[in-house]
């Protein structure tokens, strides 16, 4: 889980997918990408709740560049 607002305004990407096999490769690719950062959820619904809460934040541009999700998840789809 991200610790502050600072660490979380730096993602700009938000990954989200209920299987962590499927993360760990695009955490690995972004990492080694300069200046792009993710964060990633296995979560849908945290995922949706960290979205609302970053958009409260004042501290960032609240917003991200990309969101890339699995469609198929337990919890919720990813439309």
């Amino acid at each position: 889980m991200i610790e502050n607002c600072r660490d979380e305004c730096q993602s700009t990407i938000m990954l989200i997918d209920d299987n962590e096999s499927n993360l760990f490769p695009l955490e690995i690719m972004l990492s080694e990408l300069h200046n792009i950062y993710s964060t990633s959820f296995l979560s849908p619904i945290e995922a949706v709740e960290s979205f609302k809460r970053r958009l409260q934040w004042k501290c960032c541009s609240r917003v991200y560049k990309l969101v890339l999700t699995d469609i198929s998840m337990p919890q919720m789809d990813g439309y």
